[in-house]
């Protein structure tokens, strides 16, 4: 069942047509062209802006690859989904030219998933990306990053905030003013910071 698309979605939909990204992903084409770490402001900018409209940060993104899976008596082909987040880290471990610089831009688009996500589906994109720091070859910051991630839990002011972002139907930029709180608590909630 296809549901209405959010202004957040439209938004996006747009974006995509702009910039020709094959799938429905916030960012992804932008994401997929950083060349440089600088690069990674913009995305970043561009992502937040998402999230305060409506964009999902949970949405799981088909490829068009099928992986092989197997069961007991037989093998079969599956097409993958995994999380944005998921999907970003992936692109970092390729190009490790976007981990090399001090202020590790890199790390930014991460926690903002990070803050943004619902916790069962931050959990299983984490678990994953954890186990892949030991199997797979990264940068020591970058697995250094996941690791810390994984293994902290977040704060119970960011747990309300995720609560509160999701009654707001994911629209901050939109509702936040309407509701009773001091103007620290809603720039807060509006621009995920830690």
């Amino acid at each position: 069942m296809d549901s209405i698309p959010t202004s957040g979605e439209m938004v996006l939909d747009e974006i995509i047509k702009i910039t020709g990204a094959p799938t429905v992903t916030p960012t992804r084409s932008q994401r997929e062209n950083a060349r440089c770490p600088t690069d990674l402001d913009q995305v970043y900018d561009l992502t937040i802006t998402l999230l305060q409209y409506g964009a999902n940060p949970n949405i799981n993104i088909s490829t068009t690859e099928p992986m092989i899976c197997h069961s007991q008596s037989s093998v079969f082909l599956k097409k993958s989904s995994n999380l944005v987040m998921y999907y970003y880290v992936q692109l970092l471990i390729r190009k490790e030219e976007l981990l090399v610089e001090p202020e590790q831009r890199f790390k930014r688009l991460i926690q903002l998933y990070y803050l943004a996500m619902e916790h069962n589906q931050l959990h299983q994109c984490l678990k994953i990306l954890y186990t892949q720091t030991s199997l797979v070859p990264m940068k020591p910051c970058l697995a250094g990053v996941l690791r810390e991630l994984y293994t902290r839990p977040r704060t119970l002011k960011q747990i309300c905030r995720v609560i509160v972002y999701r009654a707001l139907g994911r629209r901050t930029a939109q509702n936040v003013n309407k509701l009773p709180l001091p103007p620290i608590l809603k720039d807060y909630i509006l621009n995920f910071h830690p």
